[in-house]
C-alpha cells in the first residue's frame, strides 16, 4: 500500500477558508471547500510563496469524521473524499473496519492523542498517526509496527494494512499547556529519536 502523501498550505490573513453552513449537504460543503482550497493555492503560487524553485504539491483534504455515522461517511467517500481523521482509537474501531474493507483506497488518520496502551490497535487500523509528541509513544508505535510486519500474513485484511504506519510529530508551537504536542525546544531531540532509534 502506498504511503499517504500530505501537504499543507499555510494561509496568511487574506487566505481564510470559510466553512459552509453546517446544515448544507455533504456534497455542497465538499464542493465549497474544494473551491476555497483552489483559490488559496492559486494565490499562494501567484505571490511567490513558496519560492519559485519549490514545487507546491496538491493539497490533501482530510475529513474529520469524529462522531459521524457510517452512512454519512459512505456518502463522503462516494463524493471522492479519500482521507479521514479520527480523534479516538476506540470510536474508529467501531465503524472503520467495515468501511475500509468496502473501500480499501481510503486512508485513515489518527488526529487525536494516542496513549501507549492503544498503540497496537492504532497500528492495526490507522494508515497515518499524526500526533506523536513523546518518545514513549514513538517507541510503542515502533514495537507494534515491527510486530505487524513479522505477522502480516495472518492479519485480517479487512481491518489492517500491510505496510508500516506513516507518522507525523505534533508540535505545540504556542507551548499552550492545554494542547498536545512536543514543545519546539524538544523537537530536535524527538525527531532524532524517531529516526535513529524508533526507525519510524
Amino acid at each position: 500500500m502506498p504511503q499517504a502523501k500530505i501537504s499543507l498550505i499555510l494561509l496568511n490573513s487574506k487566505d481564510k477558508i470559510t466553512l459552509p453552513h453546517p446544515h448544507d449537504t455533504v456534497a455542497t460543503r465538499f464542493a465549497a471547500l474544494q473551491q476555497e482550497i483552489g483559490v488559496a493555492s492559486d494565490r499562494w503560487q501567484v505571490t511567490g510563496k513558496p519560492p519559485a524553485t519549490c514545487h507546491l504539491p496538491p493539497v490533501t483534504l482530510i475529513g474529520a469524521s469524529k462522531g459521524q455515522s457510517a452512512p454519512l461517511l459512505e456518502e463522503a467517500i462516494r463524493l471522492g473524499i479519500r482521507h479521514f481523521g479520527e480523534n479516538r482509537v476506540q470510536e474508529a474501531q467501531g465503524k472503520w473496519p467495515v468501511l475500509k474493507a468496502a473501500h480499501p483506497e481510503v486512508r485513515l488518520h489518527l488526529i487525536g492523542p494516542l496513549q501507549s496502551n492503544k498503540a497496537k490497535e492504532a497500528v492495526a487500523l490507522f494508515d497515518v498517526i499524526q500526533t506523536i509528541d513523546r518518545e514513549k509513544i514513538a517507541e510503542a508505535i515502533a514495537v507494534e509496527s515491527d510486530r505487524w510486519q513479522v505477522t502480516r500474513e495472518v492479519r485480517p485484511p479487512a481491518t489492517c494494512h500491510l505496510s508500516p504506519v506513516t507518522c507525523f510529530i505534533q508540535v505545540n508551537t504556542g507551548e499552550e499547556p492545554q494542547k498536545g504536542g512536543v514543545v519546539p525546544r524538544d523537537l530536535e531531540k524527538l525527531v532524532r529519536y524517531c529516526r535513529e532509534q524508533a526507525k519510524l
